[in-house]
């Protein structure tokens, strides 16, 4: 997620897209083909008459293992993390650094060495998410 009013999130061809592949964690958004993704926060098909073609909006493909609320661009807090209790438990839901995500080239190894620990933090829960779904 990168802003809200409307939701959007990083797509492919990004900084964020290539510094979190990087660290193994992967963006369920990765298939659309667009760099800065407005989402409905469903997993539903969006009716076509709530499409606008000049600004489409798409439905999360399907619920992720976890979702990561950077403190920038849009600063992001512990009480976004209620904004999404009907995809998935607060505790699925991480506020991260900002800086570390958006500021590229001057923060990159310090982002690389954060996001890595963050991804072996949460990988125990998403296997055991993975493995309650089967």
């Amino acid at each position: 997620m990168v802003w809200k009013s409307p939701w959007m999130a990083s797509g492919s061809g990004t900084y964020m897209q290539s510094l979190l592949g990087s660290c193994g964690i992967d963006n369920v958004l990765a298939g659309i083909k667009t760099k800065w993704i407005r989402i409905a926060l469903t997993t539903e098909p969006l009716p076509r008459n709530c499409v606008n073609l000049s600004k489409p909006t798409y439905s999360l493909p399907h619920v992720p293992d976890v979702l990561l609320l950077p403190t920038e661009p849009f600063p992001f807090n512990e009480n976004h993390r209620d904004d999404f209790g009907h995809l998935l438990s607060r505790e699925r839901v991480h506020v991260v650094d900002g800086e570390m995500l958006c500021w590229w080239l001057s923060r990159t190894a310090e982002a690389l060495a954060y996001f890595y620990h963050l991804y072996e933090k949460l990988r125990p829960q998403r296997c055991a998410l993975r493995t309650m779904v089967r």
